[in-house]
C-alpha cells in the first residue's frame, strides 16, 4: 500500500508498505531512501505475522534497516504491557535514535540512547484514513523544548531523522496505553467480550 506523507520541513515523503512481502520503503526528494523488511523463511510466511504490527513483527533478529543503502543495527522491543516495551533503537551512520511512546497514539524520535527532555527531534503520530484502509504518517517536528521549567531550543532534524521516523512510524505504528490503562482495557474485554 502506498501513502504520500507531507512533512513541514522535507516536503513529500512516500511510504510503501507491503505486509505480505515484509517490505516497507520510504523516499522522498529531500531525504535518503530507506527500507526496512523482513528477513528469514519465517519472514515470508504471513501466518506467522502479528496483525497488531504493520510490519509483522517485533523480532530484532528477524528485521533489517537500511537508510541510503547503509544498514542501521535495529533492536525492537516486544510492545506488550509496558509501554516502554514499545521502544524501538537504531544504531548507524548519524548515531543512536530512540523511537519511544509519547502518549497514546504518538512516538517521539529521539537523539541518544534515552530521553532526557531536551533530545526530542520530534513526534510522529500514524492516522488511519476514514475513507480507506490506509494509513498516513504525520512528523510534527519540535521547534522548542521544557525542561525543568525552561524552554530551550530542540535539536534541528536531519533528513536520515525524516527517513528513520517515517520507516518506524509505518512499520510499528505510533503510541502505547500506560500500562494500567492496558491491563484494565485487557481485563474488560476479557469478562466482556464483544
Amino acid at each position: 500500500m502506498r501513502t504520500v506523507s507531507r512533512d513541514p520541513l522535507f516536503g513529500e515523503i512516500v511510504v510503501d508498505l507491503d505486509r505480505d512481502g515484509g517490505v516497507v520503503r520510504v523516499e522522498g526528494e529531500s531525504v535518503p531512501p530507506g527500507v526496512l523488511h523482513r528477513t528469514g523463511v519465517d519472514g515470508l510466511r504471513t501466518d506467522v505475522l502479528r496483525t497488531d504490527v504493520p510490519i509483522g513483527t517485533r523480532e530484532s533478529s528477524r528485521l533489517r534497516l537500511a537508510v541510503d543503502g547503509q544498514q542501521h543495527d535495529l533492536r525492537v522491543g516486544p510492545g506488550r504491557i509496558a509501554r516502554r516495551s514499545y521502544r524501538i533503537r537504531t544504531d548507524g551512520p548519524g548515531g543512536v535514535r530512540l523511537f519511544a511512546p509519547a502518549s497514546a497514539d504518538a512516538h517521539r524520535l529521539i537523539r541518544g540512547e534515552r530521553y532526557t527532555g531536551h533530545d526530542e527531534i520530534g513526534r510522529f503520530v500514524l492516522e488511519e484514513s476514514s475513507t480507506d484502509s490506509s494509513s498516513v504518517v504525520v512528523v510534527d517536528w519540535s521547534e522548542e523544548i521544557r525542561v525543568a521549567g525552561a524552554v530551550a531550543r530542540a535539536a534541528a532534524p536531519t533528513p536520515m531523522d525524516s527517513t528513520i521516523g517515517h520507516l518506524l512510524a509505518a512499520s510499528f505504528g505510533t503510541g502505547a496505553r500506560l500500562m494500567v490503562v492496558a491491563v484494565v482495557s485487557g481485563l474488560v474485554d476479557s469478562v466482556f467480550p464483544n
